[in-house]
């Protein structure tokens, strides 16, 4: 085991953690399963379809081209047949992008509203306090800083407003919910790769 200092920790508010790591998970569970419902389920079902009837038409006119000139009213039929099936699933994918568009956007304005929630019930509260030990060199809260550096420099302003009124060592409740949120995204998205 490698020695290290000792966690000058103050206070920590486990049940808080919790249940900002629940509510978190079960908001994006949701936003992916709306986005599911309302978006993917019925557009796959039918592209599927419409691509394979595309596909079958192709069939039919490269066959009937093979015949030669005996054949070409049949052709030019098909091929017009095709065009307009082409037509048809590039209407059917601009309407589907359009409609996550819309899904995506509706979502990102309910996280906003849960974000603002959040904050505003837990202000001038933070779920988890680190003092400074006396053995630690440096000025009050370097100890914090440090152990959220990597955080903190890729998303400076957002670790701000998520502490903001927390003082020196505290970790705000928006950090938390943030945390929660970004793990299962990206275990959805493991899920969904493997799927």
């Amino acid at each position: 085991m490698l020695p290290h200092p000792p966690i000058p920790l103050i206070y920590l508010h486990i049940t808080d953690i919790l249940l900002l790591l629940s509510i978190s998970s079960i908001t994006v569970l949701l936003h992916q399963l709306h986005l599911y419902l309302r978006c993917l389920r019925g557009y796959t079902r039918n592209s599927h379809t419409e691509k394979a009837h595309l596909q079958a038409l192709q069939l039919q006119t490269f066959k009937s081209r093979r015949l030669g000139q005996k054949n070409f009213v049949e052709t030019s039929k098909l091929e017009r047949r095709v065009l307009a099936k082409e037509k048809k699933i590039t209407q059917m994918e601009e309407e589907h992008a359009l409609q996550v568009l819309s899904t995506q956007s509706w979502n990102k304005r309910l996280n906003i509203m849960i974000y603002v929630c959040v904050f505003l019930w837990y202000f001038k509260s933070p779920v988890m306090k680190i003092g400074e030990d006396s053995s630690n060199i440096g000025g009050n809260g370097d100890f914090f800083k440090g152990m959220l550096f990597p955080l903190s420099s890729t998303i400076g302003l957002g670790m701000r407003v998520a502490c903001y009124g927390c003082g020196k060592g505290g970790l705000g409740a928006l950090m938390v919910y943030w945390t929660g949120q970004v793990t299962m995204e990206k275990v959805l998205e493991c899920v969904m790769a493997l799927l």
